[in-house]
């Protein structure tokens, strides 16, 4: 059986009575799907039935100008009741990068996973394309503010690296509370010494039951990190 550990201390309820919430840290080699659109029931089966093994669904960014359809609790409900396990991330941020907005939106990001019930200890990854526009000095320090306000809301900070920052791959890797790095599927610096420990496929937007999915395995970075989604 794939591992499993039980977190948290509130219960939530399901349709053969209560039962804790759980992290899921998927074997190296687990397939699963990211996507910026809304997950109905019917998607979540044909994902399942197609093997894969989680969905990473999107949170709001405060102040930003590009707003995805933010994960919702019916979504979560359904994506779980298909056997899926979930992830989050949050959408990258286009206004200056400062400190104070990275408190703002790792606050932000702690505050939905929190309100849709996800368990203490999971995963939530915060988009660093997008951002070409700004120097690597103001990206460490908005990535170091965002991943410390992650880590209070009792949170693990993950990265998705994405095309367009001007960070190096030592500085990326260097940020002390982000401790697990998603790739994307194009050419972006590798998080030393750490490295990946999930990766986008290509080619992207893979249309499964319209609607559109990007497809990504994990691994185990060189820490041995692994990714922890909710099940």
């Amino acid at each position: 059986r794939e591992p499993r550990r039980r977190t948290g201390t509130g219960w939530s309820r399901s349709g053969k009575g209560y039962n804790l919430p759980m992290l899921y840290s998927p074997p190296v080699g687990t397939l699963g799907v990211d996507t910026s659109g809304s997950v109905n029931e019917a998607q979540a089966q044909a994902l399942k039935a197609r093997g894969f093994r989680f969905v990473v669904r999107s949170l709001t960014v405060p102040d930003g100008s590009i707003h995805p359809k933010a994960v919702t609790a019916a979504e979560v409900t359904l994506i779980h009741a298909a056997g899926l396990a979930l992830g989050f991330y949050q959408m990258f941020q286009t206004v200056t990068l400062t400190p104070a907005q990275g408190t703002k939106d790792g606050q932000s990001a702690a505050m939905q996973a929190r309100a849709l019930g996800a368990p203490s200890g999971m995963t939530i990854y915060g988009d660093s394309e997008g951002q070409s526009h700004e120097s690597a000095v103001n990206e460490v320090a908005y990535w170091n503010a965002w991943a410390a306000a992650i880590k209070t809301g009792g949170y693990v900070a993950g990265m998705y690296v994405g095309p367009g920052p001007k960070m190096t791959g030592a500085q990326i890797g260097a940020l002390p509370d982000v401790h697990s790095y998603w790739m994307a599927g194009s050419i972006v610096p590798t998080p030393t010494p750490r490295g990946f420990a999930m990766f986008q496929m290509n080619p992207p937007n893979q249309v499964i039951a319209g609607q559109a999915f990007d497809i990504d395995c994990t691994q185990v970075d060189f820490s041995g990190g692994a990714p922890a989604f909710w099940l």
